[in-house]
C-alpha cells in the first residue's frame, strides 16, 4: 500500500489553499475495502437542496447527472434527513427557510489515485505547489453547552427511556472556536491527529469543511452495498501492550457492546428495507464488535453487508431515502429519536453528522462526518456526541466527549523514531535484534510505516563503508516510511584518570500519562530543557 507521504501532503494542500473550490477526499488508511482518494476541482455546476426545496426533486437531478457519467461529490448536512421523512418536517429550525442541507458539485473527471498500486486510475498526477513558512492558531475554545446542561440533558435521556419512547440516543453538542492561520497547516496538524480512511476537505463559497472521520457510512460497488457503524469508545494505552489489553477490554465491556449491537439491528433493518424496496437481496452482519485504534482512542465497529438482486438499480436517490442519516448518530428506533435530539440539542448539527463523499461511474463512498469541522471568516465549530443507553453515567460521558475531541485540542507534535546502535568491526551491530523488535513496536503504536528488511538492508549498505573502528549508529525513521542512516567513530575512554561526565538530578516530575517516555523519540522536550538547565548551572 502506499500512501502520500508528508512532503507530498505539504505540496498538495498547499496547492488547494490557493484553489477556490475542491472536493479533496483522501484514505490515510488505505485497505482492501478502502484504497482510493480523490480530487474533485472545476465543477461544471452544483447542485443545492435547502430546507424549502423539493428533496425529490434534488435527488433526482443528482441521478439524472450520474446516468450521464458525471461524478458527484459534497455533503449532506444531517438536517437533510428531516426532508426525506414526512413525520419529521416539522422538526426543520424556524427562519431557516433558504438555508443550504444539501451540496454536491457535478465533474466530469475526479483524480483517483490507488493506494493498491501506487498509480492514478484517471489524471496523472496531484497539484503541488512550495508552502511558505504558515502557522495556524485555535482559541477560544467553547463548548456551546455547559456541563451542567449536559448532565441534566442525560437525565431527561434515561426518562425517556425509563419511559420506553427510545433505547438509545446519539446526544451532541458543538466545541465552537476562533481560528486563525493556514487552513492547509491546520489540515496536515489534524491529518497527522488523527488517519483514516474516509478523510476530506471540502471547500465551497467560503466555507471550509474538514473530517477525520474513522466512519463508513455507505460504500457500494457493483450490487454489494456495505455499512459499518461505530458504538464503543475507550481510551489508548501507553505502548501496543496495553493497547491489546485496552482494546481487548473494550470488546467485552457491556455497554459498549450494548449500544453497538443496537445500532447493528438498526442499520441491518435500514438495510434491508432499502434491498426489498428495489428489488430483493440479502443482508449478512459480517462481523461485531472488532476494536480499532487510532492516534488517540481505540473504537468499536462491526460491519454489514448487502447484496442485491443483479436485477436491481441502487442509486444515491435510494440509499439516502432508507439510510440517511445514519443510525449511529440518532439511536433507536430513529425516528423517535430524532425527534428527542430535536427537542434536546440547542442548534442545528449541520454537516457534523450528514453524509461526505462521492457519487459515480457506479460506485458511491460517504463517511459519517465525526470528527468533522467547519471554518468560515475566522470561526469553526466541531460537532462532538456521546450514545446514551439506559446505564450511561452523565460524568463519564462527558468525560467521553471531551476525549473525542483531543485530535482538535491536543495536537501531536512531528517527530521520528530513533534507534542508536554501536558496530564493532568484529561483531557488527550489538542487539541489533532488540533494537528492530523496539523499534517495530513503536512504529505500530504511532502508525508508522516500517519495513524490518527495508531498516536492515540499509543498516547493511551502512555497515560496508566502515573500517576497522568502532562506530555509533543513528538511525531515524519517519512515519511515512523514510529512514535515515548517520554514524561517527567512538571515541574510547579508557583508564580511571579519565574525567569521567557530571552527572545531576532534575527536580521535574515526569507525566506517567505521557506515551513518549514509553517510547525512544526525537520529542523529548523535558529531557532537552532539563540537559540545558544543568550545562547552565
Amino acid at each position: 500500500m502506499q500512501g502520500i507521504d508528508s512532503d507530498l501532503i505539504r505540496k498538495v494542500t498547499t496547492a488547494l489553499e490557493g484553489m477556490r473550490e475542491f472536493v479533496f477526499l483522501e484514505t490515510c488508511r488505505p485497505s482492501k475495502n478502502d484504497n482510493r482518494s480523490f480530487l474533485f476541482t472545476d465543477p461544471i455546476c452544483r447542485l443545492e437542496c435547502t430546507w424549502s426545496d423539493n428533496v425529490n426533486e434534488f435527488l433526482n437531478s443528482a441521478e439524472l447527472y450520474s446516468k450521464q457519467g458525471y461524478f458527484l461529490a459534497g455533503w449532506f448536512e444531517y438536517e437533510f434527513g428531516y426532508l426525506l421523512e414526512p413525520a419529521l418536517k416539522r422538526l426543520l429550525w424556524p427562519g431557516k427557510a433558504g438555508k443550504v442541507v444539501a451540496r454536491l458539485g457535478v465533474f466530469e473527471k475526479p483524480l483517483i489515485f490507488d493506494h493498491l498500486t501506487g498509480r492514478f486510475v484517471e489524471g496523472n498526477d496531484w497539484p503541488k505547489a512550495e508552502s511558505t513558512l504558515s502557522t495556524v492558531k485555535i482559541n477560544n475554545l467553547k463548548t456551546n453547552i455547559s456541563r451542567q446542561e449536559f448532565l441534566a440533558d442525560v437525565e431527561k435521556i434515561g426518562r425517556y427511556i425509563k419511559a420506553g419512547d427510545t433505547y438509545q440516543v446519539n446526544y451532541t453538542f458543538k466545541l465552537d472556536f476562533s481560528f486563525v492561520g493556514s487552513p492547509a497547516v491546520l489540515y496536515r496538524q489534524l491529518r497527522r491527529n488523527q488517519s483514516v480512511a474516509y478523510g476530506a476537505w471540502i471547500r465551497s463559497r467560503g466555507l471550509d469543511i474538514m473530517s477525520f472521520s474513522p466512519e463508513l457510512f455507505f460504500s457500494s460497488k457493483g450490487n454489494s452495498i456495505r455499512v459499518r457503524p461505530m458504538k464503543g469508545t475507550l481510551v489508548r494505552g501507553r505502548n501496543v501492550e496495553e493497547d491489546r489489553q485496552m482494546s481487548a477490554r473494550l470488546s467485552m465491556d457491556g455497554k459498549s457492546r450494548s449500544e453497538n449491537v443496537m445500532i447493528v439491528d438498526l442499520l441491518r433493518n435500514d438495510l434491508s428495507r432499502l434491498l426489498n424496496n428495489t428489488g430483493g437481496g440479502v443482508v449478512k452482519v459480517q462481523s461485531l464488535f472488532d476494536v480499532e485504534v487510532y492516534e488517540s482512542l481505540l473504537q468499536m465497529t462491526s460491519t454489514i453487508e448487502g447484496i442485491a438482486n443483479p436485477s436491481s438499480s441502487i442509486g444515491l436517490a435510494d440509499m439516502l431515502s432508507f439510510l440517511f442519516p445514519c443510525g449511529s448518530v440518532t439511536g433507536a428506533p430513529k425516528i423517535r429519536t430524532m425527534e428527542i435530539i430535536r427537542e434536546l440539542e440547542k442548534e442545528p448539527r449541520n454537516v457534523y453528522c450528514g453524509a461526505l463523499g462521492y457519487y459515480g461511474s457506479g460506485r458511491m463512498c460517504f463517511n459519517v462526518p465525526i470528527r468533522t469541522l467547519t471554518l468560515a471568516d475566522g470561526r469553526g465549530s466541531m460537532g462532538i456526541g456521546a450514545g446514551i443507553v439506559h446505564d450511561s453515567d452523565p460524568e463519564s460521558e462527558w468525560r467521553e466527549c471531551l476525549l473525542k475531541a483531543n485530535f482538535l485540542t491536543r495536537s501531536r507534535p512531528e517527530f521520528q523514531l530513533i534507534e542508536t546502535l554501536c558496530w564493532l568491526p568484529d561483531r557488527g551491530f550489538l542487539f541489533l535484534q532488540e533494537h528492530l523488535e523496539r523499534l517495530a513496536s513503536s512504529a505500530e503504536y504511532f502508525f508508522f510505516q516500517m519495513s524490518d528488511h527495508d531498516v536492515r538492508c540499509r543498516l547493511e549498505q551502512v555497515a560496508e563503508q566502515f573500517s576497522d573502528d568502532c562506530m555509533r549508529v543513528r538511525l531515524l525513521a519517519h512515519k511515512d516510511g523514510r529512514v535515515e542512516v548517520t554514524s561517527s567513530k567512538v571515541t574510547t575512554v579508557s583508564g580511571l584518570e579519565k574525567e569521567l561526565p557530571a552527572v545531576s538530578f532534575s527536580a521535574c516530575r515526569v507525566d506517567a500519562d505521557d506515551v513518549f517516555f514509553f517510547h525512544k523519540t526525537t520529542h523529548r522536550p523535558l529531557y532537552n530543557r532539563e540537559r540545558q538547565r544543568a550545562v547552565d548551572q
